[in-house]
């Protein structure tokens, strides 16, 4: 049954696996599951909290700035309620994923200070060189980029890959998006000959995972 804690879980699980895809699907996955979460009396959890949070992500890349943020930050202060602080790697996503929210909304020099958090989380912790570490980093150069600073771009990008490696993730779509990535700031900072090999080992990441007719595959090529 899925009115309920565990039916809200589902749909969430659900929409997760929808969001890169159909994020309108998605996004309907997640109000629903909230919906749930209201009506059950699951609210006030930390479940509800990485809820919320996911949920912001999800309508911000929608379009829906305003909800998106407010809904990104209440997971964040639900959380920070519940824990007290937000010292575990399941906060540092929480902030990584207020610092998505304020990217896609425009606010580079906030959402830089929440990924920054997110890192100093990780570090603490032990889980940097981690996939969500890598995702951290990768995400991270974004901002930097945006902010017209490639060699802090391509700094973040090399630790990426790094983190990437160092968890046995580089050879997977994650790690592909990653070279990719990395093989394109090294083309801007008119390092051909890296360049040429970064993409290199990504398109025989995405021939090795059956990607090589997909956008990404695409792009690598």
């Amino acid at each position: 049954k899925l009115e309920s804690h565990d039916g809200a879980a589902i749909l969430t699980s659900w929409a997760l696996l929808e969001q890169d895809e159909k994020i309108e699907e998605a996004l309907q996955q997640f109000r629903r599951a909230w919906t749930i979460r209201i009506s059950c009396g699951s609210h006030n959890t930390l479940d509800a909290a990485d809820l919320l949070s996911m949920m912001g992500v999800a309508e911000c890349k929608a379009g829906l700035m305003e909800p998106g943020l407010r809904h990104a930050t209440e997971g964040y202060e639900l959380r920070q309620r519940l824990e007290g602080r937000l010292a575990t790697p399941y906060g540092a996503t929480l902030m990584q994923n207020l610092g998505r929210c304020c990217w896609l909304a425009g606010d580079d020099q906030r959402a830089l200070q929440h990924l920054e958090e997110s890192r100093a989380v990780l570090e603490r912790t032990g889980m940097l060189k981690s996939a969500q570490g890598a995702n951290l980093a990768q995400f991270t150069a974004k901002v930097h980029c945006r902010l017209g600073d490639p060699t802090k771009e391509l700094e973040l990008l090399y630790d990426a890959k790094e983190f990437s490696e160092a968890c046995g993730r580089l050879r997977s779509r994650e790690g592909a998006a990653i070279l990719l990535d990395l093989g394109s700031a090294l083309l801007d900072a008119r390092e051909d000959p890296k360049a040429q090999e970064v993409l290199e080992l990504a398109d025989q990441i995405c021939i090795e995972n059956g990607l090589d007719e997909t956008p990404l595959g695409q792009l690598v090529k």
